[in-house]
């Protein structure tokens, strides 16, 4: 037998897929024919049609954002660094943001007014 090394290592999964769901009944219409008809001869029974705008690329990221996700074994950071709450952490940040901006017309002082390099 032959010395197998290891290469690689799946670590984590991820999936995305489009959120609105066209079903046979409601493809049945459009095209004149039956639910059963196109389950009988594809499978099917519902696909996931993209939103205006969404494309591959877009389902790809957040697959694999998710997939890394998976993949840090600690599982705060994996919970942060979820894709799907990425909206949510910037909305926090501009929070934040404008927390420490202080009311308008008010001037803040930087921590630090020149950059360390």
């Amino acid at each position: 037998m032959t010395d197998l090394k290891l290469r690689s290592v799946v670590r984590g999964v991820g999936a995305c897929l489009p959120k609105r769901i066209l079903s046979n009944a409601e493809l049945a219409e459009r095209v004149n024919t039956s639910d059963e008809w196109i389950e009988q001869r594809t499978g099917i029974r519902q696909r996931h049609i993209a939103a205006e705008g969404q494309t591959t690329s877009h389902l790809g990221t957040r697959a694999a954002e998710m997939a890394l996700a998976h993949a840090i074994g600690n599982k705060v950071e994996a919970a942060y660094r979820r894709g799907d709450l990425f909206e949510k952490r910037r909305k926090l940040m501009e929070g934040w943001a404008e927390f420490c901006a202080g009311p308008a017309g008010e001037t803040v002082t930087p921590i630090r007014s020149t950059l360390v390099g």
